[in-house]
C-alpha cells in the first residue's frame, strides 16, 4: 500500500491562438491508493469525500471496481495490481475534477497503463487509456468536448509521470496550425494528516467550487474579448435557416404576448425551453448513472430509437431534396414518407424519446423519467410541432385535401379522397 498524500499545486492554463491568455491558480489535490482510501475522522469528512459517483462507472460501485471494469473493456487486466489516483475530492459536498489521473500497475508492480479522466463543466466525463513511455509521455486524439471555444479535433500530447516528492503534469493540445492550449499541474508532496488538510483548506477555501468558478470566469472573459464559440449544432441550424428570417412558429407565439416583447420572449419561450430541455433529458441522465447491461428492454428501446432516427433523418432528407428542385416550387411534399404521415420528422423524434425512456427503464430510476417522453409527445403533437405546422400550412393550396388523405402523425396507408357531390 502507498500512504495517501496531499499535493499543494499550482495549475496553469495557456492559450496561444487565436487569443493569448494565461491564468494560474493554486489548489491542492489528493494522491491515494484505490485499495486503501483515506478514512478521515468524522469532523474532517466534509473536507475529504471519496465517492464512486464522482468518477467513471457505476455510482453504486467502488472507484477501484469501476476502473477495473473500464480497463477490462479495453483488454487490460491488472491482476490485482496497485492503482494510484490523483484527484480533487468532495469538499463541503461539491467536487469538480478537470483531470483525474490513474497510474495502473500490474501484479508485479510495473506500470501497465495510465488513465486520464477528463471532466467538463457540463457534468460530462471521458476517460483516455494511455500507454506511456518511460518518461510518462503519450499521445491520443481528442475525443471529448471540453472547452466551448474548441471543437473536438486535434491531438493531445500528455506528460503524466507518476508523482513522487514532486508533481509535474503537462497536457498540450495540438490543433491544425500548431498547438493552441497547454495545461500544467506542478506541486509538492505533503502528508495527508489532519493539520495539513486543515491548513490546505484554509489557504484554498472551498477549493473545488473555486476551481469551477475560476474556469467559468475565464470563459466569460475570453468571450468578452471576442473569442468565438466553437461551432456545433448552431452551424447546421444557421445554414438550414439562412435567408428565411425568423421562424414563423416563434412569430406566432410572440404575437400572443402582452407587455414588453423581450420580457415576454424570455418568460414564454426561453425559460420554457430551458425547463422542457431539462425534463426531456431525464432518461439520458438516468441512463448515465446506471450500470451498462444489455437487456430485452434496452434492445427494444434501441430498436425504437433507431426507427425514429430513420423516420426523422430520411423524412428531412426527402423534404430537403424536394424543396431544392425548382420544379417543385409551390407544390406540396406528399411522396416518400410524407405520403403516409404529414409529419414523419415529428413522429421519428417522438419514437426516439420513447426509445430513450425504454432504455432507461432498465432500472427503477428510469420509471420516474416517463414525464420526458410524455412531455415531448405533447410538444411535438399538440404544442409547437404538428398542430402548429398544420395551422400555418392550412391556407396553402391543396393542404386541406392533403390533411384529409394523410395521417396526421402515425404512418398509415393513405385514405381515399372524399368524393365531391354533383
Amino acid at each position: 500500500m502507498v500512504r495517501a498524500a496531499l499535493y499543494e499545486c499550482q495549475i496553469s492554463h495557456v492559450r496561444t491562438v487565436p487569443l493569448r491568455n494565461v491564468f494560474r491558480y493554486g489548489t491542492y489535490q489528493w494522491l491515494v491508493d484505490l485499495d486503501d482510501l483515506p478514512r478521515p475522522r468524522p469532523w474532517l469528512r466534509p473536507l475529504a469525500g471519496f465517492h464512486a459517483r464522482d468518477h467513471i462507472g457505476d455510482p453504486a460501485g467502488s472507484i477501484r471496481g469501476n476502473l477495473d471494469w473500464f480497463l477490462a473493456a479495453h483488454g487490460v487486466d491488472l491482476g490485482g495490481g496497485r492503482v494510484l489516483m490523483l484527484a480533487h475530492v468532495r469538499v463541503l459536498g461539491y467536487v469538480f475534477n478537470p483531470l483525474t489521473v490513474y497510474w495502473c500497475h500490474d501484479a508485479g508492480g510495473a506500470l501497465a497503463c495510465v488513465v486520464a479522466e477528463v471532466h467538463n463543466t457540463y457534468h460530462q466525463r471521458h476517460a483516455y487509456l494511455l500507454r506511456t513511455d518511460g518518461r510518462g509521455r503519450a499521445q491520443t486524439p481528442k475525443e471529448f468536448y471540453v472547452s466551448p471555444f474548441y471543437p473536438v479535433d486535434g491531438q493531445y500530447r500528455m506528460s503524466l509521470p507518476e508523482p513522487d516528492g514532486r508533481l509535474a503534469l503537462t497536457i498540450v493540445l495540438d490543433r491544425p496550425g500548431g498547438h493552441s492550449f497547454v495545461a500544467s499541474v506542478h506541486g509538492r508532496r505533503l502528508p495527508a494528516d489532519g493539520p495539513t488538510l486543515l491548513r490546505a483548506a484554509v489557504r484554498h477555501p472551498w477549493s473545488t467550487m473555486t476551481v469551477t468558478a475560476r474556469i467559468r470566469w475565464q470563459g466569460i472573459k475570453l468571450y468578452l474579448r471576442g473569442l468565438a464559440i466553437a461551432p456545433r449544432l448552431a452551424v447546421f441550424t444557421g445554414w438550414r435557416s439562412r435567408g428565411k428570417g425568423e421562424d414563423p412558429r416563434y412569430r406566432d407565439l410572440l404575437s400572443r404576448g402582452h407587455g414588453h416583447p423581450d420580457l415576454y420572449a424570455i418568460r414564454a419561450i426561453y425559460l420554457t425551453q430551458a425547463v422542457v430541455m431539462w425534463l426531456a433529458c431525464l432518461p439520458i441522465m438516468a441512463g448515465l448513472v446506471q450500470p451498462a447491461r444489455l437487456t430485452a428492454l434496452v434492445i427494444l428501446g434501441a430498436v425504437l430509437w433507431l426507427t425514429g432516427f430513420v423516420f426523422e433523418s430520411v423524412g428531412d432528407a426527402q423534404l430537403a431534396r424536394f424543396k431544392a428542385d425548382p420544379a417543385h416550387r409551390g407544390m406540396l411534399m406528399d411522396r416518400g414518407l410524407w405520403r403516409y404521415t404529414r409529419h414523419p420528422n415529428y413522429f421519428g423524434d417522438t419514437c426516439m424519446w420513447w426509445g430513450l425512456f425504454i432504455i432507461s427503464v432498465a432500472s427503477w430510476l428510469g420509471l420516474v423519467t416517463v414525464i420526458s417522453p410524455l412531455l415531448m409527445t405533447y410538444v411535438l403533437v399538440w404544442g409547437t410541432g404538428a398542430r402548429l405546422t398544420d395551422r400555418r400550412m392550412a391556407d396553402r393550396p391543396g393542404y386541406a385535401e392533403y390533411m384529409q388523405q394523410t395521417s396526421g402523425f402515425f404512418p398509415l396507408p393513405r385514405r381515399a379522397a372524399a368524393k365531391t357531390p354533383h
